[in-house]
């Protein structure tokens, strides 16, 4: 039972005795962690852990709409960072528009004044803190997103590369393609190996309005 197992001693090994078939450990170095600087770029990543969480720290969701040249953004944080940027589907009206003053959170607060900066001037650096959910592969893949800086572009095979990971091109699309912070994670500026604008959650046009407007595509 539960509880006769609970009871057992000796670790690992005497479980498997018992049980007749083996358990495998996760090691350490598969465990997430917490934080992950984006090195050269401001940004970090913040990864919270439900397991890893302490059970004091409530998580506390807040989302504001902004409206932007490639239309509505909606954008989702938590108290230690942006989660989601989303593109919702058009609303009737325009009054039904969020207004970013209405929320108290910093970090929603910081991301719809960069946005603002970065629409006006496409080479504008994004700073505000990131806390997406992810697994430990979309992590390497969205760090590397954070390294292409604004006016230029990379490939899917030469992500693969710098993570380590050569053959890994298709899953770097699916990692992009599961973005859940574009524009500040720029995974638009990631395209095919023949220069083809490919795998955009957001739509292409929004990939290629992007990129013309970063001076990336003339």
């Amino acid at each position: 039972t539960r509880d006769s197992i609970h009871r057992l001693q000796g670790g690992t090994a005497h479980l498997q005795r018992l049980l007749g078939f083996r358990i495998y450990e996760i090691p350490l170095s598969f465990r997430p962690t917490r934080t992950v600087s984006l090195q050269g770029s401001g940004l970090e990543i913040t990864r919270l852990n439900i397991v890893q969480r302490s059970s004091n720290l409530r998580r506390i969701m807040d989302e504001v709409e902004y409206d932007s040249p490639i239309g509505l953004l909606r954008l989702e944080a938590d108290q230690q960072g942006l989660t989601a940027v989303r593109f919702p589907k058009p609303k009737a009206t325009r009054s039904s528009i969020a207004r970013p003053n209405k929320s108290k959170n910093r970090h929603l607060k910081s991301a719809v004044k960069e946005l603002k900066s970065y629409f006006a001037n496409g080479s504008n650096p994004l700073r505000t803190p990131l806390s997406p959910q992810c697994t430990n592969f979309q992590k390497s893949v969205w760090i590397e997103l954070s390294k292409i800086s604004s006016g230029s572009t990379t490939t899917y095979g030469e992500i693969a590369d710098r993570i380590g990971n050569p053959k890994a091109s298709r899953a770097v699309g699916l990692a992009n393609n599961r973005n859940l912070l574009p524009i500040f994670l720029p995974c638009h500026r990631v395209i095919g190996k023949s220069g083809k604008l490919v795998g955009y959650s957001g739509d292409i046009w929004r990939k290629e309005w992007l990129l013309k407007h970063e001076g990336a595509l003339l």
